[in-house]
């Protein structure tokens, strides 16, 4: 799955600690293809429990998953859009709890 990312997640990952960075980066690849599994499955096949993906209230088509639970817990926000036919998941903020205020 193709992902691209707003220029707000950007912002937010260049005020992330270098080793805050590494981990997102490392972990980013695995969830594409994790979620990209659940996304084109024609089954219910529940989201990878490692990442807890959820869907965010009072958005439309908003979620959020965590990439670390330790302190600082990180988290980001995406969305899916089609282009070209294919779906794509844009990237909207990364940090901690805050984010959710204006995912």
């Amino acid at each position: 799955m193709r992902d691209d990312a707003q220029i707000t997640f950007e912002r937010d990952y260049k005020k992330l600690k270098k080793e805050h960075q590494r981990v997102f980066l490392e972990l980013r690849s695995e969830f594409l293809e994790e979620f990209e599994r659940v996304l084109l499955s024609t089954t219910q096949i529940p989201a990878p429990k490692k990442f807890r993906l959820k869907e965010l209230k009072n958005t439309e088509g908003i979620w959020a998953m965590t990439w670390s639970f330790s302190r600082p817990a990180g988290r980001a926000t995406f969305h899916i859009e089609e282009h070209d036919g294919e779906p794509v998941l844009v990237w909207r903020r990364i940090g901690t709890h805050e984010i959710y205020l204006e995912p």
